[in-house]
Order: C-alpha cells, then structure tokens, then sequence
C-alpha cells in the first residue's frame, strides 16, 4: 500500500511502500519490484485510485508490459489483474504509462502478489 498518496510521472515504478506481508522478503519496499524467488505460478493485483487527474499504469513482468490500468478522472478506481508464470528472478513491478504527471492515492492504492504453485526444473 502507499503511506501516502504520489505524484508520478514518465515511465516511473510505484513504489508501494507500506509492507503489510512479505513472507521470504520477495517485494523490495524501496524500489517496488517483486523478484520471484522460486520458479512458479503467481498472482498479481493492484488497486488504485486517482486523485486530480486520470491515472494510467501497466503491470509489467521484467522489461514487458502485461495489462494496463486506468482511471479516467478524479477519484475514479483502477485495477489489474494477472496470473503468470516466472521463473526464479523474474521481476514484476507496476509502472507509470508516460501521459504526464498524474497522482496516486495513499491507502485506496495497494500491489499484492503470491505464489500460487511451483514448477519442476
């Protein structure tokens, strides 16, 4: 979740700040990456929410963008969703689409993520 709420802009990470779980320290709470610890099936969700301005974010698994999120005006809620397969070190991470400066609300903006199952070598 975000302490509070963040102006981005440019192809910027979100960084989530406000760690409630992070069995096996997977999630980077400075940088905002999730790097898979094990080679498996994973879940992936983010809310959020716009505060002043449209929001548009992309779930990104290493350097390809997944799915899009947005918001068209203030106060408006956005989500992704998507399960994917990595393998060990793959990193995903939520990141700004460049449309400009737009900002996050604090605790109405949350990224989880969890493995759901490992794959044999």
């Amino acid at each position: 979740m975000l302490s509070k709420s963040l102006t981005i802009s440019g192809s910027s990470t979100v960084v989530f700040d406000k760690v409630f779980t992070n069995a096996g320290d997977a999630y980077d709470s400075k940088t905002g990456i999730f790097r898979a610890p094990v080679k498996g099936l994973y879940y992936f969700h983010c809310t959020f929410l716009s505060v002043g301005t449209k929001l548009h974010l992309i779930l990104m698994k290493n350097n390809n963008r997944l799915t899009y999120g947005h918001s068209q005006k203030d106060r408006d809620a956005g989500s992704m969703t998507g399960t994917l397969a990595l393998e060990m070190g793959d990193k995903v991470f939520i990141q700004h689409y460049p449309t400009g400066s737009e900002v996050l609300h604090d605790s109405y903006s949350s990224f989880t993520g969890y493995l759901i199952s490992t794959f044999g070598r």
